[in-house]
């Protein structure tokens, strides 16, 4: 009969000591910790790329050629320079030749000249005039001292070195057949002075970096996408531009032009594009081929919690054979030098709960974890009062692996985009760029109110080949 009753009775037992069961699920408050941040010191490190640029002199010989043709000059009137009763025009005569050496630039110049020449005088108020023409081929040997200027630009200083005759100029006449070579020598002479400001003035006219290097300073300054998949983007804040002086060696004209600039790489949202002017380009005696970046990785407090959502949220843990936990929400800040994980938790638990834990950087397996990761002190406080059971480590340990960032295959994708940057890259119709990535390597995090920032040290060597100007 008892037994009976008893089994008429089990639904409303089972009903009674579920909502027993429920009842006793304790509720924990514990006291949140101050959402704040001690400022580490942290000052935006510039890094400094500097590209050797090397130029065959080869090349600039062909551009030169192909476009001075034919008549280069000419002087129509017999009047001028005080009345000289010379005429002439300079052709080019064969293919002008180039060499360098140190800032110093070296052309022969073989050139075809038609000349006409002659007297006018008067005597006893009667003009007398007789003129001649004559052809001569002579190679002009100028030499022109080049530096860079702060605007972009180029100063230069042409002189006319020496002159060779191929075919010497004279005159017919009559029976007589008389040398010119003295009057070419004061032609020479008095128009130096004409001829060599036209050569710099349009040297000068003909390089102008500025026009180039507009262009690229304000695209280095667009984000540049490193990963779509975690939503990654490299910043480049350019600061200062610099070159050396070109220098002429081995058949090739060299310089090494660089930059320095701050450069940062956000996770999450795209980062706005910089906008800062260029400035005047700084000249420097000495720069090497290695370049030294420092990038600022930034992983924002929302990134890791969307990172760790898919296997948290709603998930269910249990701690021992009876007691579980599901977990409804989470959150990441800083607080002081440690990051807190504040955990939203129902089942044999109900209320809130404060993990905290120092972020750092584990080379082996690159990525960046929370260190000594625990409750922090208000939650071991009234854990040891109300669930004594939660407060021993298991759920600590359970959520230690989850608060583990690997930025390995960011720093694979980083390495490999960057590598690809830097092999053979033609970076403009007559510019080819070659590198090599040397090592790329974590160093330290800093805490911000926003997110973490890892600082990585990125290393290798640089070169651009200027080629084919002759096309």
């Amino acid at each position: 009969m008892i037994y009976k009753t008893l089994l008429s009775k089990a639904p409303y037992l089972m009903v009674a000591t579920s909502l027993f069961s429920f009842s006793c699920s304790p509720s924990i408050v514990a006291d949140k910790p101050t959402e704040t941040f001690v400022p580490k010191v942290y000052k935006s490190e510039s890094s400094s790329i500097s590209i050797p640029v090397e130029i065959e002199l080869a090349q600039i010989n062909k551009l030169v050629n192909n476009s001075l043709k034919g008549l280069l000059y000419e002087d129509n009137s017999l009047e001028d320079n005080g009345g000289d009763n010379l005429m002439f025009k300079v052709y080019k005569y064969e293919d002008i030749t180039i060499k360098s050496i140190g800032d110093l630039i070296m052309y022969r110049v073989p050139l075809k000249i038609w000349l006409k020449g002659g007297f006018k005088v008067e005597k006893f108020g009667i003009p007398i005039s007789h003129y001649e023409e004559t052809e001569l081929v002579i190679v002009l040997n100028f030499e022109t001292k080049v530096a860079l200027n702060t605007n972009f630009g180029i100063n230069t200083q042409t002189s006319i070195k020496s002159y060779d005759w191929i075919q010497k100029p004279s005159l017919k006449w009559g029976p007589f057949e008389i040398p010119l070579n003295t009057v070419v020598d004061v032609l020479i002479k008095t128009q130096q002075n004409k001829l060599t400001p036209i050569i710099d003035d349009q040297a000068q006219k003909a390089v102008d970096l500025k026009k180039y290097v507009v262009d690229a300073w304000k695209m280095i300054q667009k984000p540049i996408e490193v990963s779509s998949a975690y939503k990654t983007n490299l910043k480049i804040t350019p600061s200062e531009i610099f070159m050396t002086q070109l220098n002429g060696q081995s058949g090739k004209l060299n310089s090494t032009i660089g930059i320095k600039a701050v450069t940062e790489v956000i996770v999450g949202d795209v980062p706005v594009a910089t906008n800062v002017a260029l400035p005047n380009l700084k000249i420097v005696k000495t720069a090497g081929n290695m370049f030294s970046i420092v990038m600022a990785a930034d992983l924002t407090y929302a990134a890791a919690k969307e990172l760790a959502k898919a296997s948290l949220l709603n998930k269910t843990f249990n701690i021992d054979e009876k007691k579980s936990v599901t977990i409804t929400d989470f959150d990441l800040y800083a607080s002081n030098d440690k990051i807190v994980v504040k955990v939203d938790l129902i089942g044999s638990l109900k209320g809130t709960v404060y993990l905290s834990g120092i972020p750092k950087y584990d080379q082996a397996t690159s990525s960046i974890y929370l260190d000594a990761l625990d409750y922090d002190i208000s939650t071991q406080n009234v854990l040891a009062k109300s669930a004594n059971w939660m407060a021993h480590g298991k759920f600590v340990k359970i959520m230690t692996p989850y608060f583990k960032y690997s930025i390995e295959q960011q720093m694979k994708e980083s390495k490999d985009l960057l590598q690809k940057a830097l092999t053979n890259n033609r970076v403009a119709q007559n510019v080819v760029l070659n590198g090599k990535l040397v090592d790329l390597t974590p160093r330290e995090i800093y805490i911000t109110g926003t997110s973490l920032k890892t600082i990585v040290d990125v290393k290798g060597t640089i070169g651009v080949a200027v080629d084919g100007l002759d096309k």
